[in-house]
């Protein structure tokens, strides 16, 4: 019978909040412009997926760390809304 150790829950935690930090920067437009919102709204949707993705298994697997993959899973669905959010505001937007 194998344990899992708690540094697995921690890698995946951090992981998540590393994924969760790339798409805030996509948001704020400090890696690149926001201005194709076809290239940038999946990146921000896949990043803010995968994050929350793995902030789940992590607490599903019970592989420790639940505190952060908590504060991760719930930041990253944050994320998800405000990309959301944010995608349509821009399509009611008239662009001169």
């Amino acid at each position: 019978m194998e344990t899992s150790t708690p540094k697995s829950g921690l890698v995946l935690g951090l992981i998540s909040l590393a994924l969760l930090g790339l798409d805030t920067l996509i948001f704020f437009e400090v890696i690149r412009p926001f201005r194709d919102g076809n290239i940038d709204q999946p990146l921000g949707y896949s990043l803010a997926g995968l994050g929350t993705l793995l902030s789940l298994f992590s607490l599903g697997a019970r592989k420790g760390a639940t505190a952060l993959n908590i504060v991760a899973f719930v930041l990253n669905i944050g994320a998800i809304i405000a990309v959301g959010l944010l995608a349509r505001s821009l399509s009611h937007m008239r662009l001169i």
